[in-house]
């Protein structure tokens, strides 16, 4: 379809996600594929400023075109949520520090960082091999417990996060906003985040005050960060508010569709002209 929109055979606009940057091709025939193929996208949006950046300087595609939405919660969903939640005399254990998501995470460095520290994590993710190898050597570690949760419900480990104390994203270097999802539930529910540091995140979270990024692969700079929330527990509370409010000005579900909304709608009005 988009390709008969390039060719002028398909007369409605076509608006996409692009995750990650637009880049040139190694050879000169894929190039001209590609760029003749993104004449048929009329929107693309990204969820940062870095990846419209970057996309830029392919050649292929012009800047009217690209985008920039605000990945976010549905802060009604999570505050009814908190409001309801179960609590630790019930029966529901309460977690100290939690990982949960599945693509592109770094369990090596996160693991040996908690392995060391001796701080209680609890890690949900998917039965992946890779994953699943990983954490089996870190199964006589009594500090971490695994769960391969497989086909678990969002609103499960929604409920789970909300349980917990701080969410750690610790993620290996892919050119896109890994954890992205994660981090925004995060704020959504007030509480202070350990990141691996993205570049092509949209936010600043040290400078907005949310939490602590480590670089990629950095095992002493987990430690170094899980430790000084477990030993301030008052700034890991101001963190945790700050992404709330964090949340509440740009990353919530309400901003996230008046944004597509309005460009939607400016683009079936122009195409209808």
């Amino acid at each position: 379809v988009i390709f008969l929109r390039a060719l002028g055979l398909y007369r409605k606009p076509i608006a996409i996600w692009h995750h990650q940057a637009v880049v040139r091709n190694p050879g000169r025939l894929c190039n001209l594929i590609s760029r003749f193929y993104y004449r048929g996208i009329d929107r693309m949006f990204f969820f940062s400023r870095t990846l419209i950046d970057d996309s830029l300087q392919s050649g292929k595609v012009s800047a009217d075109r690209l985008h920039l939405i605000h990945w976010g919660a549905d802060l009604d969903f999570y505050d009814h949520l908190k409001q309801h939640l179960p609590s630790a005399g019930n029966g529901q254990q309460e977690k100290a520090f939690i990982s949960t998501g599945k693509e592109n995470r770094d369990f090596a460095t996160l693991l040996k960082a908690f392995a060391e520290t001796g701080l209680p994590i609890d890690i949900f993710t998917t039965p992946d091999r890779d994953y699943e190898h990983l954490l089996k050597q870190y199964a006589p570690y009594a500090n971490i417990r695994a769960h391969l949760t497989g086909g678990i419900i969002p609103h499960q480990l929604a409920v789970e996060v909300c349980r917990s104390k701080a969410v750690v994203i610790c993620c290996l270097d892919y050119p896109y906003t890994v954890g992205l999802t994660t981090l925004v539930e995060a704020f959504a529910l007030g509480l202070p985040v350990v990141c691996s540091r993205n570049p092509k995140f949209e936010m600043d979270i040290e400078k907005e005050g949310a939490g602590i990024c480590v670089d990629y692969n950095d095992a002493e700079g987990w430690k170094q960060a899980v430790n000084y929330l477990h030993t301030h527990p008052e700034e890991a509370r101001r963190m945790g508010a700050n992404g709330r409010k964090l949340a509440e000005r740009e990353f919530n579900l309400e901003h996230y569709s008046r944004e597509l909304a309005e460009i939607l709608t400016a683009t079936v009005k122009t195409s209808r002209k």
